[in-house]
Parts: C-alpha cells; sequence; structure tokens
C-alpha cells in the first residue's frame, strides 16, 4: 500500500490518454520523460491532459489546481517503403 500514486501508474495513464488522443496511432511508446514536481495523490482524482505532435505526445497532470507531474513520450518512426 502507498499513500501516492506511484510513478509507473501516472506514465501508463498518460500512454493511455496518448493512444485515446491519436486514435490508436501513438500507442506503444519507445521513449518516455516524465517530472514530478510533487506526489500525486489518490484524491481528489488527478486529471491528465495530453496533445499528441507528429512522434511526440506532451501530457501533464492536474490536481487540485496544481500540476503534480508532466513529461514528454516518443514514439518511432514510421517505417517507409
Amino acid at each position: 500500500a502507498t499513500d501516492h500514486v506511484p510513478g509507473m501508474v501516472l506514465l501508463e495513464a498518460a500512454r493511455q490518454a496518448a493512444a485515446l488522443a491519436s486514435d490508436g496511432a501513438l500507442s506503444r511508446p519507445t521513449g518516455v520523460r516524465l517530472t514530478a514536481l510533487r506526489f500525486t495523490e489518490f484524491a481528489p482524482p488527478a486529471r491528465i491532459v495530453c496533445v499528441p505532435h507528429h512522434r511526440t505526445c506532451v501530457f501533464r497532470f492536474e490536481q487540485d489546481g496544481a500540476c503534480p507531474a508532466f513529461g514528454v513520450l516518443h514514439y518511432p518512426s514510421p517505417l517507409r517503403a
């Protein structure tokens, strides 16, 4: 048991949000950077905002009027024929 949301849970939430926001185009990241400014707590609920851009997706968590964590997911270049 823990009193805050583990970092791996935040990363998985970001990965799922990016896949949803990109209609599945960005679903398998090859790299990630997460910066945690403070702990993300279990309550009140946190919200994730993500913006896909080419082969990256920038994300941030919002909780209780603050941003406890943010980052970027990186994706591979599309295959060329």
